[in-house]
């Protein structure tokens, strides 16, 4: 029972964490909290002893491409080169939670 709570507890946390992002899309003052959300989770994930490592390294890639977006769109700078570097590191890499959803993003930033 244990492991079904804490796989329900990390696919809720990685889902708020992607609604944060998509209110942060629409309303940029949301930033700082889809910031604060993704480092708790990442702090969350680090600590956890029940997670495995591969798992959460799926899920701490997840928030280090959520902060990366987030910090290029805020920051109003959106240099082609950079854009297309995220992209090829985001299909080399392996152990991404939720990839799909992240190339969506990506390519309506672009």
């Amino acid at each position: 029972m244990e492991s079904s709570a804490l796989q329900y507890q990390l696919r809720l946390k990685s889902l708020s964490l992607r609604n944060y992002f998509e209110l942060f899309l629409q309303d940029e003052t949301y930033y700082n909290l889809v910031i604060y959300e993704s480092r708790a989770f990442a702090k969350f994930l680090r600590r956890n002893e029940k997670i495995t490592e591969s798992r959460a390294r799926g899920y701490l890639a997840l928030c280090s491409f959520i902060r990366k977006l987030a910090r290029l769109k805020v920051t109003g700078q959106w240099p082609a080169g950079k854009l297309a570097k995220l992209r090829k590191k985001l299909e080399r890499e392996r152990a991404v939670v939720a990839r799909p959803w992240l190339l969506e993003k990506l390519a309506e930033l672009s």
